[in-house]
């Protein structure tokens, strides 16, 4: 059932982000589709439950030729007022844009660097205005960054503590594993650390590893029609 309850300007960022990083909107016989896929099932998972609020969600699992064969495929027709999805430019900047933003296009490296744990945290964007945006509405809120190409690099420990310490309730599982692992060992002797960080990435692999499973189980049990 369609919510045709305009969100409020917060919710349209939110939206926003989700529809114009790792996802994709277009106009479809006068609704905004939103589609979306990945073989993390935290990450669909989120979009359901954001957009599950405007419109009835999708989600089927399907092979593809990229690297990563297995994907879970999420869509979603929204009402006409949704149109400020298609804007090319973000709506606003916000600690739950930025949240959005590490789930969605974002890593947490935890390594090694003399001896000791460093944290980085990248953003990856191939539009450079978007991440020129984002770091400098960073830097007002005490976050400095660096951007390499399209890479918005976070590195200074104070401000990666700051950044994880802000997103980290509104990050999927194994990222908010890696933010609070992060959190507790940073500047730590890497002797000390290297099997944690190790665990939190097997953790993140089983995941992985078993959403594929369900995928390839799921198409094997219901396939594909034949093309003609």
């Amino acid at each position: 059932m369609e919510n045709m309850a305009e969100p409020d300007e917060k919710e349209k960022e939110g939206l926003w982000w989700f529809a114009n990083t790792d996802g994709s909107a277009r106009v479809l016989h006068g609704q905004i589709e939103v589609q979306v896929g990945s073989p993390d099932p935290y990450l669909i998972q989120l979009y359901c439950e954001r957009f599950g609020r405007w419109a009835e969600t999708r989600v089927v699992p399907r092979l593809t030729n990229s690297f990563t064969k297995e994907k879970w495929y999420f869509n979603v027709l929204l009402p006409e007022f949704h149109q400020y999805l298609l804007s090319e430019e973000p709506l606003s900047i916000s600690w739950e844009s930025i949240a959005i933003l590490i789930n969605t296009e974002g890593s947490i490296v935890i390594s090694p660097k003399r001896g000791k744990a460093r944290t980085v945290v990248i953003i990856t964007n191939t539009r450079r205005k978007w991440l020129l945006a984002v770091m400098k509405w960073l830097l007002h809120q005490g976050v400095s960054s660096r951007l390499r190409k399209r890479r918005l690099c976070i590195e200074r420990r104070n401000s990666v503590e700051k950044l994880l310490r802000q997103v980290i309730h509104d990050l999927i599982f194994w990222k908010r594993l890696l933010a609070k692992l992060a959190l507790t060992v940073n500047g730590e002797p890497w002797e000390y650390v290297e099997t944690l960080v190790k665990q939190v990435k097997a953790i993140k692999q089983l995941i992985f590893k078993a959403s594929k499973r369900e995928i390839r189980r799921r198409i094997a049990e219901s396939p594909p029609p034949p093309k003609f």
